[in-house]
């Protein structure tokens, strides 16, 4: 019986050693994401303003980060106002050359915002990032009203 137990908290020990290696790889991984800005934020959930939440996990909705130009292939649904026509606008669809990076290191994660101009619109990119990885985008346009995504950022492929 001594033995089982002594098996068993040795198992414990050895199950919450990994955990912690896990996060602190994650957290590592997470840092150098940021630092570089060469991610991919993958959208699992959006939350328009004014409505309620949508499920995004069967898709396969992102913004590509990189300091040269980002790309987003994320969906949309809310409010647009001028700018857009009725129908149109198709989600928030651009790749383009972003403005000046600004990343800001809190207790939590990183704070990073953007400017990015396309054809038709400007956007302002607010992604707020946990030490592990999970994120929250902020999305603000002249055209449309505010939206948030949630989710998680990658290395890019």
């Amino acid at each position: 019986m001594i033995l089982l137990m002594s098996v068993s908290a040795s198992l414990t020990a050895q199950e919450k050693m990994s955990k912690e290696q896990r996060k602190l790889e994650m957290q590592k991984q997470t840092e150098e994401l940021v630092k570089t800005t060469t991610f991919v934020f993958a959208a699992q959930t959006a939350y328009p303003q004014g409505s309620v939440a949508v499920d995004l996990s069967m898709d396969n909705y992102t913004v590509e980060y990189n300091p040269e130009l980002i790309k987003s292939d994320l969906p949309y649904y809310g409010k647009a106002y001028g700018g857009v026509a009725y129908g149109g606008g198709g989600g928030i669809r651009f790749t383009a050359k972003p403005g000046e990076y600004v990343t800001e290191q809190t207790k939590k994660g990183y704070i990073i915002k953007t400017d990015v101009r396309d054809a038709s619109d400007t956007y302002t990119l607010t992604l707020t990032v946990g030490t592990e990885g999970g994120a929250s985008l902020a999305v603000s346009s002249n055209n449309r009203s505010p939206i948030t995504f949630t989710g998680d950022i990658k290395p890019k492929k």
